[in-house]
């Protein structure tokens, strides 16, 4: 619906359809980031709220002499891995940005700074890395194919009952805002920040 809505605006200030190209959102953030490097080959990784039905993905990229291809890959990139928006790192990190009193998708740098001033307790069954591991996790037999790609998926999971976890950026689960209750933002925000970097780099 977007996008045809999106290519009537166009056609309306005098484009004609020709001129219309569509690109895969994620294929974007990883194609303007490896061409910016200074690397002649790499892996690309980008995670986000939600791009074309996926949240995050992992790109093997070369540089080539090739020309750009318009639809698709472009030559030297091939996606290896993904994840769909049901289960968002970035939708996580946007409800505890609000929780903590911030705006989603605006303040989330300020997360990320307030989190170097606490502590999650990773390793704890009481800390804010253990309740937060109840909204997002690590789960071997995910690696299966993404049916919307045909590639490999990444092993993220979420909670699905909703109580810890909900695949939208402004969600409150119930379980979560009650087990981080007792909780000071800083150590929050630390739980929040380590359960990320914890499944995006795992």
């Amino acid at each position: 619906h977007f996008a045809n809505a999106a290519e009537e605006k166009l056609l309306q200030m005098g484009f004609v359809r020709s001129q219309i190209r569509w690109f895969d959102h994620h294929l974007c953030h990883a194609f303007a980031a490896f061409h910016c490097s200074p690397f002649a080959s790499a892996l690309v990784i980008t995670f986000d709220g939600r791009g074309d039905c996926l949240a995050g993905t992992v790109y093997e990229a070369q540089r080539t002499e090739a020309a750009t291809s318009v639809g698709g890959e472009p030559p030297g990139f091939e996606l290896v891995a993904c994840t769909t928006f049901l289960d968002s790192v970035a939708y996580l990190y946007s409800i505890g940005t609000q929780l903590l009193g911030f705006r989603p998708f605006h303040h989330e740098g300020k997360v990320t700074g307030l989190a170097a001033k606490g502590e999650s307790r990773r390793g704890d069954s009481d800390g804010t890395f253990a309740i937060f591991s109840k909204a997002v996790w690590l789960e071997e037999e995910r690696r299966g194919v993404n049916p919307r790609t045909g590639k490999r998926g990444w092993a993220i999971r979420t909670d699905d009952t909703g109580e810890y976890y909900k695949a939208f950026s402004t969600a409150s689960p119930p379980k979560l805002l009650e087990d981080l209750q007792p909780f000071p933002k800083e150590d929050i925000a630390a739980g929040l920040q380590d359960v990320t970097e914890h499944v995006i780099c795992e």
